[in-house]
């Protein structure tokens, strides 16, 4: 399934079924580079890294149905995707589980065939970005009960120890280290969260209807508050170099007083979306 989520105004759009029908094969979705940064040698070249340019993909799309239906839907997908560079806040292309943040930066009409009752538009996608990324949400919620003996499991990858700590996992199923996003909700002081043997303390009051966002991609602690008001954390945070250090692939133990609720999103990152079987 292909479907475009606008980033302006967070309306999605199908363009992969019913009156709507995307090109998929001839978009170019699976097709990507790097390029060295090299130092000439007498023979061949010294590699110092790889790096990534934009992409641009040309999907076609075929607008089908009788000419109201045509209308109203070539209408409405290039309103969303005009809203978008207009604003320059980049949409999200959709392939089934994996997106790419994108701008549709132009289009070629083919014309309208009333016979095939259709028209079909060359749609231009250009992503600064040149990553698919999937998400893969974590939710851990605080523990009310506690037993007599120190040990119990109120959840269902959950167990608490004697130091009053809770412990559950997640799964880095790339095959790399991952990008991830933490939310922290209140009422908490002083939250805590280790990953993988990795603490990350935030020296903060958190009143209930506030949140913490840490984004290790863009390195960044981030307090909203009951109004939506966004205050700056970075400097509450614990300081260490491995606070936004990305998640290694595998089971990753996670830790945690039970005391508050969290999320944890993982963001896979590949240069083309997975292939499928059949």
């Amino acid at each position: 399934m292909v479907r475009y989520v606008c980033g302006s105004s967070k309306e999605e759009i199908n363009i992969s079924e019913g009156n709507i029908r995307s090109r998929i094969r001839k978009a170019g979705f699976y097709d990507s580079d790097w390029e060295p940064d090299e130092t000439k040698m007498i023979i061949g070249s010294a590699v110092k890294k790889f790096g990534k340019k934009a992409v641009t993909y040309n999907l076609i799309v075929d607008f089908l149905g009788d000419k109201d239906v045509r209308a109203e839907n070539a209408n409405r997908f290039f309103e969303m995707t005009e809203t978008d560079v207009l604003n320059e806040t980049p949409g999200r292309l959709y392939k089934d589980d994996w997106y790419i943040e994108c701008y549709v930066i132009g289009r070629e009409s083919g014309g309208r065939d009333d016979r095939k009752r259709a028209i079909q538009v060359e749609e231009k996608i250009y992503a600064p970005y040149p990553f698919w990324i999937k998400e893969t949400p974590y939710y851990f919620r605080k523990f009310e009960n506690i037993s007599t003996n120190n040990k119990r499991y109120p959840g269902r990858y959950s167990y608490r120890y004697a130091n009053g700590m809770n412990s559950g996992y997640i799964i880095n199923e790339h095959f790399v280290n991952t990008n991830f996003k933490m939310i922290i909700y209140g009422p908490v002081v002083n939250p805590m969260v280790t990953i993988g043997g990795v603490p990350h303390l935030v020296n903060i009051v958190l009143e209930a209807g506030e949140y913490l966002i840490i984004d290790s991609k863009t390195k960044t602690v981030i307090k909203v508050t009951q109004s939506g008001e966004q205050v700056n954390a970075y400097h509450n945070r614990q300081k260490q170099r491995a606070f936004f250090q990305k998640i290694a692939p595998g089971r990753q133990t996670i830790m945690w007083t039970g005391k508050f609720d969290f999320d944890i999103i993982l963001y896979t990152e590949r240069s083309e979306p997975t292939w499928k079987g059949r």
